[in-house]
């Protein structure tokens, strides 16, 4: 709990020439800056709480997940390997037990069928998440991932990622703004390491050494719609400089200082520390500090290549 606004407005008041100021300095510091802290840092602890398997642990929600993922995924056709790996890993991630995983992989072959009620689903996340940001940050964070799994989304992916965020309030602006940067992350990463490493270190693993057998997992297979796989097209160094303009949100045509503001701006945003401190899940903060990792090394190639020292 906070009390810093509290301790610091009363000092302010000792100072201020009005009666009882020590008493409204407290007040105003709890008001404004202890109750907002504490009211994110109850949200956040929900948040963590619900994405384990804990004393709180909040089935529904996790069951909702795996069903969202099935859907997303079946978008690309066939449900491939490295989907199934994805899942998986978000499985391990929150610390599943035997009897959860079978259920986490029935509600995933559910959200895949083509009989599955988006609309039912979503209302019972809903209705269990309660509008908390965090959660939702971390849901989408999820079911862009598998949709990115082969570098490429498809049309209804894309569709059926739309579909999800309009039954949360999500524009399709801006699942398209999260999949561009996660695919500019991806494809940075694969340019400096010749390899398939887009997911490492988050939700999912590295997919380089090789493909997972999907005939003994219980994930029921359907046949292939159109699946693509990623292209084998040259990655030179001006695709990733115009992807770490991308990473760090801004163009070659913004000026330096604006450059290095909007960089610190999202170290800022992702630094450990402070996602640990707002309750975000264990599995969410790997995923940012890949994230972050992304972010310095796309700021270091943008430094370099406009000759800046710092």
């Amino acid at each position: 709990m906070s009390w810093k606004g509290r301790i610091l407005g009363a000092i302010v008041g000792l100072f201020l020439p009005v009666p009882f100021s020590s008493v409204i300095g407290f007040i105003l510091g709890w008001y404004f800056v202890d109750k907002p802290e504490n009211d994110r840092l109850r949200a956040g602890g929900y948040a963590r709480a619900r994405f384990s398997k804990g004393p709180d642990y909040n089935e529904s929600i996790i069951m909702g997940t795996f069903a969202l993922l099935g859907y997303v995924a079946r978008g690309a056709g066939a449900i491939q390997p490295e989907q199934i790996r994805l899942a998986e890993n978000c499985m391990s991630n929150m610390y599943l037990d035997a009897a959860s995983r079978h259920a986490a992989i029935s509600a995933f072959n559910r959200g895949k069928s083509d009989d599955f009620n988006l609309f039912a689903e979503t209302s019972a996340i809903r209705q269990s998440i309660s509008g908390n940001v965090t959660l939702i940050s971390y849901l989408f964070e999820v079911l862009v991932q598998i949709a990115l799994t082969d570098f490429e989304v498809t049309r209804e992916e894309r569709t059926r990622l739309h579909n999800v965020g309009q039954q949360f309030g999500i524009r399709p602006e801006e699942i398209d703004r999260l999949i561009e940067i996660r695919l500019s992350e991806m494809n940075f990463r694969r340019g400096f390491s010749g390899r398939y490493s887009g997911q490492q270190g988050g939700f999912g693993p590295d997919y380089s050494s090789g493909s997972a057998d999907s005939g003994n997992s219980g994930y029921q297979d359907s046949g292939n719609s159109g699946y693509q796989g990623a292209g084998s097209g040259s990655y030179g160094s001006s695709d990733k400089l115009d992807e770490a303009y991308r990473i760090i949100g801004v163009s070659p045509e913004t000026p330096w200082k604006d450059v290095r503001t909007a960089y610190k701006r999202l170290m800022n945003k992702y630094h450990p520390d402070r996602l640990k401190a707002q309750g975000v899940p264990e599995a969410l903060v790997r995923t940012y500090t890949e994230k972050a990792k992304d972010i310095s090394a796309a700021f270091e190639l943008i430094k370099q290549a406009r000759g800046e020292k710092n």
